[in-house]
């Protein structure tokens, strides 16, 4: 039988627009290098601190999928919404549009936007999906990085 998830859309629709953070880090070369290897990445620029300072970017540079560790510190401060009938839920997926690189020593601002909630029908029922955006920006209020979080609950 299905739940009656309107209500809990309607709920969420008003969330539309919510900003949470900013959150700041500092990125460490040493924190960059751990990352590289965790992903087996091998090359110079990534690993070797006195190679990417003979590059065009003067250190090393984090791989382009270091921006998953910005969505758990930005999600995790009440942005998304948990009060509905799912017990199960899913991190379906991230869009991520890099913008320009991050290199060690900058210090990375992201906040989060409640961007969507809709509800899809699965092969088991309904699927309740959230949808967030995060913008990560560099010292220089530059854009580095927009990531699209999705998440799915379902019973």
């Amino acid at each position: 039988m299905a739940v009656d998830l309107a209500p809990h859309l309607a709920r969420m629709h008003k969330r539309i627009g919510l900003t949470k953070g900013p959150v700041s880090r500092r990125v460490e070369a040493g924190e960059l290098i751990k990352f590289a290897h965790s992903i087996g990445e091998t090359r110079p620029l990534y690993t070797d601190e006195a190679y990417a300072r003979t590059t065009r970017f003067g250190a090393l540079v984090a791989p382009p999928t270091y921006v998953s560790i910005f969505p758990p510190l930005l999600l995790g401060v009440g942005l998304l919404d948990y009060e509905h009938p799912f017990a199960r839920f899913l991190h379906s997926d991230d869009v991520v549009t890099n913008d320009r690189p991050i290199c060690a020593g900058d210090v990375i601002s992201g906040m989060s936007r409640y961007a969507d909630a809709y509800v899809k029908e699965g092969r088991n029922g309904q699927l309740l999906f959230q949808a967030a955006e995060l913008t990560l920006t560099n010292q220089r209020d530059e854009r580095v990085a927009l990531v699209r979080v999705v998440s799915v609950s379902f019973e």
